[in-house]
């Protein structure tokens, strides 16, 4: 969700999915907006430090919580994920704040953000001053995809490399039942290993 110490406001597009955003004006017209794209399990929460920072020197900030996540609608269908479907929701969004062309926004993803930031440059070039990605540099289109067979790949070479895997939890989420033991046990969700719970 969004969060509570930051401006934000709502804006259901046309598909329509309501998108909850952190919203903060620039302080000068000639200062941009910093939009920042978050990853996976995350929300624009994550975001609320650089927030906090870049917009007291005078920086516009927009931090959605991303289809799925946060306080934004949770489709069901697999379909309402479609990366150009999402990237026009978010183009709806920019363009509330005359995010255009004469007035260009720098890009910030991280993790899955990255893919969604990717996907925006391929769709909106205009729109993109400067762009910043994290733990996951520019993916271009067509290029190889994240997908069961690529996971298998990357967690045999990392265990070779460091002795564990690193995506086993994608492996799972695929698993028939995974969604019930998820929802059974969400307290232990955002636990890294080995910390001890205090239920």
């Amino acid at each position: 969700m969004a969060s509570p110490i930051f401006p934000t406001k709502t804006h259901t597009t046309t598909r329509p999915f309501t998108y909850s955003y952190i919203h903060i004006e620039p302080s000068t017209p000639s200062k941009p907006y910093i939009l920042f794209f978050h990853g996976f399990p995350s929300s624009s929460h994550d975001w609320r430090h650089q927030i906090a920072y870049l917009s007291s020197k005078g920086y516009g900030i927009i931090a959605p919580d991303l289809l799925g996540f946060g306080g934004t609608s949770k489709p069901l269908s697999i379909e309402s994920y479609k990366f150009k479907d999402m990237a026009s929701d978010l183009h709806e969004i920019l363009s509330l704040h005359s995010i255009s062309a004469s007035h260009k926004v720098l890009g910030v993803g991280h993790d899955w953000g990255s893919s969604m930031l990717s996907r925006m440059v391929n769709y909106y070039p205009e729109l993109f001053e400067k762009l910043v990605f994290l733990d996951i540099g520019y993916q271009a289109p067509g290029g190889p995809g994240f997908n069961s067979d690529m996971v298998k790949m990357i967690n045999a070479q990392i265990k070779e490399a460091a002795g564990y895997e690193l995506f086993g939890y994608f492996l799972f989420m695929d698993e028939e039942g995974s969604a019930e033991l998820m929802d059974n046990n969400v307290r232990f969700l955002g636990c890294p290993v080995g910390m001890k719970i205090r239920c």
